[in-house]
């Protein structure tokens, strides 16, 4: 005997729940409570989005109420990349299961901020000219003040030698006879070596607190050289360390051009030492003439200067480690 629907499926609780949803379902859609895959253009239609969708010819199938009818050509193009259209609208692609969607946003509001984003940066970057050329300016004017400033104290520091300078060469020009105008050219060969020589150690010195020895060196033998020729033996002496502090330098150089200048007229014999003594820096100048060189004393303090029996002249100046007279 076969069995009846009701044996069939009544008789399964689980089945027969199934069954009753299953109907109410449909009762539900049939009498259009519930939305169903239909009516897909009045969807799109109401839509707030701007959307498109195409098939794989690119012809648009469905199109929402505010979307702009696009040219194929133009949809193909936004395949790639974004297009944009006029009045600020951008159209953008993506391929789809059985074709393509398309869609359009109104970019005003970002074209607005990238213009004055583009604005800012010219103005940036006219900022940034001027503030170039006013670097490059400030740092010109500090070149010239320190270059001034240099220079002022050149003349400062040789002012006494460039006047000396000006006397012997009014005398050179006076001269009668070649032994004095060769005397007096000597003398000035003398002094303008030191004048020379000192800027450089100067100017050598405008950056660091400390310089080559080799640069003291080559001042005080150009000045011996010239000495030399001027009729006076001279002895130069450097040892003991590489570099010296530029004040060590300078007053070294000057105490041994005042000796020249003090006796030039007299002095036949100079001797240079400058060498490490303990932890300092130990200078001796040795002088046989007859001027006063005791007059040095007040002129470079911290020089000990005295006369042995047999009328050398001796002046000795300590150095410490940082430059400064002990």
């Amino acid at each position: 005997m076969e069995d009846s629907l009701v044996d069939r499926y009544l008789n399964d609780m689980t089945a027969s729940g199934c069954l009753m949803v299953a109907v109410l379902f449909e009762l539900v859609i049939e009498s259009g409570l519930f939305q169903t895959n239909v009516s897909y253009d009045d969807l799109l239609q109401s839509a707030a989005l701007t959307v498109q969708i195409a098939d794989q010819e690119h012809q648009v199938r469905y199109t929402s109420k505010h979307a702009r009818t696009v040219p194929k050509e133009i949809l193909i193009q936004a395949d790639a990349a974004p297009v944009m259209l006029e009045q600020a609208v951008r159209l953008s692609g993506a391929a789809v299961r059985g074709g393509h969607i398309y869609w359009q946003e109104n970019v005003a509001e970002l074209l607005a901020v990238q213009k004055e984003l583009e604005m800012t940066q010219e103005e940036l970057c006219d900022t940034g000219d001027v503030l170039k050329a006013e670097a490059e300016q400030k740092a010109y004017r500090l070149r010239l003040e320190e270059e001034n400033r240099l220079y002022d104290l050149v003349e400062t520091q040789t002012a006494s030698q460039v006047g000396m300078l000006r006397d012997l060469t009014t005398q050179l020009g006076q001269a009668q006879d070649l032994d004095t105008a060769r005397r007096l050219l000597g003398k000035i060969v003398v002094v303008g070596t030191y004048i020379k020589r000192r800027s450089d150690l100067i100017f050598v010195s405008r950056q660091e607190q400390s310089i080559r020895t080799e640069e003291l060196l080559l001042g005080v033998r150009e000045s011996a050289e010239n000495l030399r020729l001027y009729g006076v033996e001279c002895g130069v002496r450097i040892a003991g360390c590489e570099r010296l502090p530029a004040e060590t330098a300078s007053m070294g150089y000057d105490l041994f051009e005042a000796v020249i200048e003090t006796g030039i007229d007299t002095v036949s014999a100079v001797l240079f030492c400058l060498e490490p003594e303990g932890s300092r820096m130990q200078l001796t100048i040795c002088a046989d003439c007859a001027g006063d060189m005791t007059l040095l004393g007040e002129s470079f303090p911290g020089v000990v200067v005295w006369q042995d029996e047999d009328g050398l002249w001796y002046l000795t100046m300590a150095f410490e480690e940082g430059g400064s007279c002990a």
